[in-house]
């Protein structure tokens, strides 16, 4: 797992002043998505979002966007760590990590997302982070359009 992600796993859960003061992220504004929004972004790298409670400011998931949901979507074109780097279907992703704790099938939701192929949740316990779980998110094809970390539910 590279240094990048690892950073930022280590810091969910932490106010964003922590995590200023530490170097993992920069001085840069908010991103509110709409007025009064529960979560504000950073997005540090395109396609790339870090998402904090407005209520205090804690970190609370990464968002790696791998596939455009509606037009002109921002795509992350950096690189992941392995093993997440080579999860590009589910199963990829099944095949990789089993079973999944919780999985959603397809389902429709308001456009412009319309149809998606649902998702699965992983904890992570298994890399020793038994607070944090991963949602691999499909579309109808069942690729993986999103990969993102949080605490666990």
């Amino acid at each position: 797992m590279n240094i990048e992600l690892n950073a930022y796993l280590d810091c969910l859960g932490k106010p964003h002043v922590e995590i200023l003061e530490a170097g993992v992220v920069e001085d840069t504004p908010f991103i509110e998505v709409y007025p009064g929004s529960l979560t504000l972004y950073l997005q540090p790298q395109v396609g790339l979002d870090l998402g904090f409670l407005a209520e205090d400011r804690k970190m609370e998931s990464i968002i790696y966007t791998l596939r455009e949901l509606y037009p002109e979507e921002p795509i992350f074109t950096g690189e992941l760590p392995e093993p997440y780097a080579s999860c590009k279907t589910r199963d990829d992703v099944r095949e990789r990590f089993g079973t999944p704790y919780i999985m959603k099938g397809p389902l429709r939701l308001p456009d412009p997302l319309g149809e998606i192929g649902g998702w699965d949740v992983y904890t992570m316990a298994g890399e020793g982070r038994e607070h944090l779980q991963v949602v691999f998110k499909y579309d109808v094809e069942t690729r993986v359009t999103c990969i993102s970390f949080g605490l666990k539910q």
